[in-house]
């Protein structure tokens, strides 16, 4: 079955900044792709760079 375009993961992250949502959990191998398209997302959303804050379990929490 096809994916909806409204239910595609970038999709989903903007709805919940729209949302106003303080926290994403997102579960990807590609962690620096996955961090660059948050911070892209942040930025179109808020209209200025904003800090990113990312926990890994290999590295814990960075950022902010």
């Amino acid at each position: 079955m096809a994916e909806r375009i409204d239910d595609s993961p970038v999709r989903r992250i903007e709805k919940g900044l729209a949302a106003r949502y303080p926290l994403f959990y997102v579960r990807c191998g590609e962690e620096d792709r996955l961090e660059a398209l948050l911070a892209q997302l942040a930025a179109s959303h808020y209209g200025e760079a904003r800090p990113l804050a990312v926990w890994t379990s290999t590295e814990g929490f960075a950022g902010a």
